[in-house]
């Protein structure tokens, strides 16, 4: 998995679902607040999440994450399942066990 994808993913859930100021409000406030760069924000994914949690609360920030977690699935030919506790965290975490699995179940 690039993740660059989870990155494009959260920007365009964001950006589709708030609008371009709330992208760029996110990582203004990850670099100013967390020393967090845009190119770091996959990496970083529990300071994104906190931040969207100060905005949109718990309930708010785990819709945003399913769309996420959605999108990037979808992009990735994977069946999303929604489990009520996950965080983005862990979909994507799942998302890369899914990838590992199909590639190993491709080779010789």
């Amino acid at each position: 998995m690039d993740f660059n994808d989870v990155l494009q993913s959260v920007d365009s859930v964001l950006f589709d679902l708030l609008g371009a100021s709330v992208v760029v409000a996110l990582h203004d406030r990850l670099r100013d607040r967390y020393n967090v760069v845009s190119e770091e924000i996959p990496y970083r994914l529990d300071m994104a999440l906190t931040v969207l949690e100060t905005v949109f609360g718990v309930t708010g920030t785990r819709t945003i994450a399913r769309v996420v977690a959605r999108r990037l699935y979808h992009k990735y030919g994977l069946v999303f399942v929604d489990r009520a506790n996950d965080n983005l965290q862990d979909y994507v975490e799942q998302a890369k066990k899914e990838l590992a699995a199909k590639l190993n179940e491709k080779r010789p």
